[in-house]
C-alpha cells in the first residue's frame, strides 16, 4: 500500500473531523456520485454516493461519513456487500447506519462552500488526531481500482 502524504486542514471546523487530508491515489478507492447500473428501480441507494474500497479502507469498514470543506457533516455510506471485482466491500447511502442521501443536492451544497470538495474519513476513528480523511470531488468518479 502506498504511502498518502496528508496535509492539515485549512478550515478549524474541518479539523475537527479530519486531522490529515490526502488525496485519492490510483488503486485506493472509487467514490461514483453517479447512480450504479446493476441497481434498478427505485431504491434509494441509486441518489447518492458509493464508495468501493481498495488497499486505502479500514479492515472490517462498516460505515463511513463525508463532510463538507467547512467541516459540518454531508452525508454517510455503510458497507452493503463485497465488490466482485477485488472481493473489497462496498458502501452506500441509505444502507445499514447511513441515511439515505443525494448525491447532486449535496454536489450543488458544496459548490458554495469553501473549495467545492467533499472529505470522506478513511480511518476508523471519527474524530481525533488520527482521523485521515480523503479530498474528493462532488461530481463524477474519484480514485479507481
Amino acid at each position: 500500500t502506498p504511502s498518502t502524504p496528508t496535509t492539515p486542514p485549512s478550515d478549524p471546523q474541518l479539523g475537527q473531523v479530519c486531522a490529515g487530508i490526502a488525496p485519492i491515489l490510483p488503486g485506493e478507492m472509487l467514490i461514483k456520485s453517479e447512480p450504479s447500473k446493476h441497481i434498478g428501480g427505485h431504491d434509494p441507494r441509486t441518489l447518492g454516493y458509493t464508495v468501493v474500497c481498495g488497499s486505502q479502507c479500514p479492515a472490517n469498514v462498516r460505515y463511513a461519513q463525508f463532510f463538507y470543506s467547512n467541516g459540518e457533516f454531508a452525508g454517510a455510506v455503510a458497507k452493503y456487500g463485497n465488490f466482485s471485482g477485488n472481493g473489497k466491500p462496498r458502501l452506500y447511502g441509505a444502507v445499514g447506519q447511513a441515511p439515505a442521501h443525494n448525491s447532486g443536492e449535496i454536489a450543488r451544497k458544496a459548490q458554495g462552500i469553501g473549495n467545492g470538495k467533499l472529505y470522506l474519513q478513511t480511518s476508523i476513528d471519527r474524530v481525533g488526531a488520527t482521523t485521515q480523511c480523503k479530498e474528493f470531488n462532488p461530481t463524477g468518479r474519484n480514485g479507481s481500482l
